[in-house]
């Protein structure tokens, strides 16, 4: 097989080594920022709680949406400490809130699925919830069917574990 080299062809990798290379900086540094976005019950318009949104904004790059640095993420293993510390930052979030708001809602943290395949994943989230004495129910993680596709058996056994803690699945 053939390809003919097209200018676009080394732009494009260009440009996604340059998007490797920050993300990587960023890690290092702990250049994101997270977001909360409310959650309102439709039935009763009443406040349900928040989903932590992780954003980047980088120096050379300026801010790089969720759609391109995500992917990139997942493909490199870099999901797993950016995840680390989504759910880290979420879960102390939600902690402050409780002890300074009397905060009652949930904190939706979206897990990749290569975190959920990590034997570590769970044991990680159980220290996190022990650390800042949180009620697990107060926690709801929403995975994708990506993590189903792959090895359905090893998903549902992840998800029941968490489930059988109290652990909201969505």
């Amino acid at each position: 097989r053939f390809d003919a080299f097209e200018p676009d062809m080394q732009r494009l990798f260009i440009s996604r080594l340059t998007l490797q290379r920050r993300l990587t900086a960023a890690i290092l540094s702990s250049d994101f920022e997270q977001f909360y976005q409310p959650q309102f019950n439709i039935k009763t318009g009443k406040l349900r709680g928040f989903e932590a949104l992780l954003r980047w904004h980088d120096s050379e790059l300026g801010n790089v949406p969720p759609s391109l640095f995500i992917p990139v993420a997942e493909e490199t293993g870099l999901i797993l400490p950016i995840g680390k510390w989504v759910m880290k930052t979420a879960l102390v979030m939600l902690k402050r809130w409780q002890t300074l708001y009397d905060y009652e809602g949930i904190m939706s943290i979206n897990v990749s699925p290569m975190q959920l395949k990590q034997e570590s994943f769970i044991p990680e989230l159980n220290d996190l919830i022990a650390e800042n004495n949180l009620d697990p129910s107060t926690i709801e993680i929403e995975i994708t069917e990506g993590v189903m596709i792959e090895n359905m058996n090893a998903a549902i056994e992840s998800l029941n574990a968490l489930k059988k803690k109290g652990i909201r699945i969505s």
